[in-house]
């Protein structure tokens, strides 16, 4: 009912009419060419025909509720791009004549470049480029998992549940050591240029609670959740919620974002069990339990053996 969303809505009234358009001519021909051509828009047109005999329950609600996650995160990363743009924007490029100047524009420029992947991943969700949707999260607990680290759900936990941060920012606690400064801020930076990288490998592919193909390269070659690793470290990193003003407000702190990684602990854990379905993830999984992170440097061969980056893809 506010104006959070109303440039996405300003980009759907100039979108979709083209959209609408262009999706005539392209079904008609992804369904002369696909294998196997009754998934979930042909189920929705049984139902439309009345045909009910012939719809596939299982395929129809898949269908839905992958069209809900888009629902979902398109206009919420969208909104995101335009926001972090507008402030690119009005800030300009700054004079990056210090560290602290260059680690807050490249901060902020990689969670940019995150939720621009982000966005196309969402809005480009298409079988000619096999980028479409293999399976949605069938779980009510894989969704409330995810849901809650997002808006609008995420302003009422993060404020009144897991209020982790203590208000003591890593930068003044850093601030007269300049080299202290330099590496600590330096490692924030590498965490979360990994977290981008995660993102950036899987291109058109990005998407919670979806299976769009099983991504096997990049940092995904050495653990399996490295979006969700490199972000966690970060906020320990940026926050340090075990200093603060010490006693038991620093423990409290510390335990509130223990259970915030909890939380991705428990996303991590849903994911793989949806993923699991696909026996392209059970194999990926298989390799990491033998030549993952934690094993890795005793594996080089082994990891060597995996060859070129790759996705295995399913054909369309």
């Amino acid at each position: 009912m506010g104006n959070f969303y109303a440039r996405y809505f300003d980009a759907v009234e100039l979108a979709l009419p083209v959209g609408l358009t262009l999706s005539v001519p392209y079904i008609y021909w992804i369904d002369g060419v696909m294998i196997s051509p009754k998934d979930g828009l042909w189920q929705v047109g049984m139902l439309v025909l009345l045909r009910f005999d012939r719809v596939d329950l299982a395929c129809f609600r898949q269908h839905i509720l992958g069209w809900l996650v888009k629902g979902f995160f398109l206009p919420l990363m969208f909104t995101y791009v335009c926001q972090e743009f507008d402030a690119f924007l009005s800030r300009g490029m700054p004079a990056l004549d210090s560290f602290k100047a260059a680690y807050d524009y490249s901060y902020d420029f990689l969670y940019f470049v995150d939720v621009c992947f982000a966005t196309a991943g969402y809005g480009f969700s298409l079988r000619l480029i096999d980028t479409h949707l293999r399976s949605t999260e069938p779980t009510a607990l894989g969704w409330m998992a995810a849901l809650l680290c997002y808006e609008p759900f995420w302003s009422l936990i993060g404020t009144q549940y897991l209020a982790y941060d203590p208000g003591h920012p890593w930068g003044e606690w850093l601030r007269d050591d300049p080299l202290l400064f330099g590496i600590w801020g330096s490692l924030i930076l590498a965490l979360v240029a990994v977290y981008v990288w995660a993102t950036i490998m899987f291109g058109c592919r990005f998407s919670n609670l979806t299976n769009r193909g099983i991504l096997t390269n990049g940092p995904y070659r050495f653990t399996k959740h490295p979006a969700y690793i490199a972000k966690n470290l970060s906020w320990w990193m940026v926050s340090l919620p075990f200093l603060g003003d010490g006693g038991w407000q620093a423990v409290r702190h510390a335990a509130l974002l223990l259970m915030l990684n909890g939380v991705y602990a428990l996303r991590a854990w849903t994911e793989e069990r949806h993923l699991s379905r696909d026996t392209a993830y059970v194999a990926y999984m298989s390799w990491i339990k033998r030549n993952g992170l934690f094993r890795f440097f005793g594996s080089a061969r082994a990891a060597a053996t995996w060859g070129r980056a790759r996705v295995i893809r399913e054909r369309p």
